[in-house]
């Protein structure tokens, strides 16, 4: 009760037989009291008939971060990427992309690093060979547009910002 799910991402499939649906959780509309804005993963084995386990990807409240607009990317190995536009909601300024890791298929997180990059709403597949390719939006920038780059360090966390493209 008075907690409202947001899907910011669709189904992942996380390995044969698991999948993950990343929610963000809110607050009802007239609910008075703070926002503890949490980013969670639902898990199903069984082809998404139930989602009886849960895993906290992200919790920024107590450093006044939003982790909004979750997007997931299950890698070799167990492995999956977590990445966040991120926004202190005290100074409502956004922050640089934010990434959380899993390496063992989304039960456990790292707390969530910057990867340097400013930009908001953003997406990222696997490219192959230990590469993650993303496109993200560059909204408040001397230079907006929505740009396109690769990280070759197979955990998306450095990225060849000197060869980014404007799509």
């Amino acid at each position: 009760p008075g907690v409202v799910g947001n899907l910011s991402h669709g189904l992942r499939v996380i390995n044969p037989g698991r999948l993950m649906l990343p929610l963000e959780t809110w607050k009802d509309w007239d609910d008075p009291g703070p926002i503890n804005q949490r980013v969670y993963g639902l898990f199903s084995s069984d082809g998404g008939q139930s989602w009886n386990e849960h895993a906290l990807i992200a919790d920024g409240v107590a450093e006044n971060l939003y982790y909004w607009d979750v997007r997931v990317l299950p890698l070799a190995n167990d492995r999956v990427l977590a990445f966040f536009w991120t926004h202190n909601f005290k100074t409502d300024q956004d922050l640089p992309i934010h990434q959380a890791l899993s390496l063992d298929g989304g039960r456990t997180w790292s707390k969530p690093q910057s990867i340097g990059i400013a930009g908001q709403v953003c997406n990222f597949e696997d490219a192959g060979n230990g590469r993650v390719a993303m496109v993200y939006n560059r909204r408040y920038h001397e230079q907006p547009g929505i740009m396109a780059l690769l990280s070759t360090d197979e955990n998306g966390l450095r990225w060849d910002v000197d060869h980014q493209t404007t799509v």
